[in-house]
């Protein structure tokens, strides 16, 4: 969690040259950036894939032991 938000700092808030007078502005901003982030912009740590793709790649090989929590 504290890497996704240093990387929002980084790549998305440092790079406002001001900030949106409305929320819906602000709102709308947000929206895009989530959608560059998760569907367009490749990540090392993922093998260079998206986010959006490397969950679509876990869902289409199946539950693994891994993943399964054991009922309590």
């Amino acid at each position: 969690m504290e890497r996704a938000i240093r990387t929002d700092v980084d790549e998305f808030y440092d790079m406002l040259d001001e900030w949106p007078q409305r929320i819906e502005e602000h709102a709308d901003l947000l929206v895009a950036w989530d959608r560059l982030y998760n569907e367009v912009r490749p990540h090392q740590s993922l093998g260079y894939l998206t986010p959006s793709a490397y969950n679509r790649s876990l869902q289409a090989s199946g539950p693994s032991a891994s993943s399964v929590t054991p009922d309590v």
